[in-house]
């Protein structure tokens, strides 16, 4: 038992096991990655590439580009606002850093930011999509009674997932309260993407302008710089 738990942790996303749950929510789940693509192009991608248009009461046009790697928990995005500000931020298992207008700055930043964005990483959609076509055996769904399902890892709920009448993902909650009603698809490269998202509440909104998976590591310097 211990040499098969120490295997899970080393291969965790491997293909020798089907996804646990709800025979039921196991469809939906497979469903959302038929139609973005399929199983073999989501399950092989190592990072995912994702440039947004935002939506704002304020005003459009802040540009975000993200950079997230699906099997290691890190990540690394810009925001570029129309008045020429750029916010640099990125993170992975040793630590955090921001850029403001080129200068170090994480002033503004919580205490428990890294924490935050490692617990968080684990069933963050474009992470739990991989999972998802990868097959996880790590995972447990339980469908739900509103066109929806929930994945469990272990006893932590990670978030609920809707699916519309054409297996397309329609809302989904990360188990934060994060939450996001999505678009029709749309064609990007080689998959299908949600054209736009949107928070339930009206407080960030996008257009997704660019969405590529890839088979190598992101393409990006994660080493959290220090002042």
């Amino acid at each position: 038992m211990r040499k098969l738990f120490i295997l899970t942790l080393l291969f965790p996303l491997s293909l020798s096991a089907d996804l646990g749950g709800d025979p039921k929510a196991i469809q939906m789940a497979r469903q959302i990655i038929e139609t973005i693509g399929g199983h073999d192009v989501w399950r092989n991608a190592r990072s995912m590439y994702v440039v947004e248009k935002s939506r704002s009461l304020k005003g459009d046009g802040i540009i975000g580009e993200f950079q997230r790697d699906l099997t290691v928990p890190r990540e690394r995005y810009s925001l570029n606002s129309r008045n020429g500000t750029r916010i640099e931020f990125w993170w992975d298992e040793r630590g955090v850093s921001q850029l403001i207008g080129g200068t170090f700055d994480k002033s503004n930043l919580p205490e428990d930011i890294h924490a935050r964005v490692m617990d968080y990483w684990r069933g963050e959609i474009y992470v739990m999509l991989h999972r998802f076509a990868s097959e996880d055996p790590t995972l447990n769904l339980k469908a739900n009674q509103d066109h929806s399902f929930t994945a469990f890892e272990g006893e932590r709920r990670l978030g609920t997932f809707w699916v519309n009448a054409h297996g397309e993902l329609y809302r989904w909650r990360h188990d934060d309260g994060t939450e996001y009603i999505y678009g029709p698809l749309k064609k990007f490269g080689n998959i299908y993407f949600p054209d736009w998202g949107t928070q339930v509440d009206g407080s960030w909104s996008f257009y997704y302008v660019d969405v590529r998976l890839s088979e190598s590591p992101p393409d990006a310097d994660f080493t959290p710089h220090r002042q």
